[in-house]
């Protein structure tokens, strides 16, 4: 029972964080004319390089120090609320935090670098 009710809790983040983000591209853009809206493909190939570096990065993460990360930075998270959720410590919590972006800065440090 613990494990659905972790699933659905994540199902329930992860569609408030599209909600959410989906609101927020909107706002951003709102008030832009129309020509500022079009990236150069150029731009766009840069960008999508950028999201995959990342999400390698995250990937190459452990659980506990990406699942903080997720929340903490796109679930706008307290430490306290995600140390509930993952059943630890605040400190726990803010430790996997600080390890996750250390390791995190490393990996796309290197990635960088070759």
């Amino acid at each position: 029972r613990a494990w659905l009710a972790t699933c659905v809790a994540n199902r329930c983040r992860d569609l408030q964080r599209k909600d959410r983000s989906l609101r927020q591209t909107v706002a951003q853009y709102a008030d832009q004319p129309v020509k500022r809206r079009v990236d150069s493909p150029v731009r766009m190939v840069i960008q999508d390089e950028a999201i995959q570096c990342v999400s390698r990065a995250l990937n190459a993460l452990p659980y506990e120090q990406r699942e903080t990360l997720v929340l903490r930075v796109q679930g706008n998270m307290t430490f306290r609320q995600i140390a509930r959720l993952q059943k630890v410590s605040p400190k726990t919590s803010q430790s996997r935090y600080h390890y996750g972006i250390n390791k995190l800065r490393s990996l796309l440090d290197e990635e960088v670098d070759s």
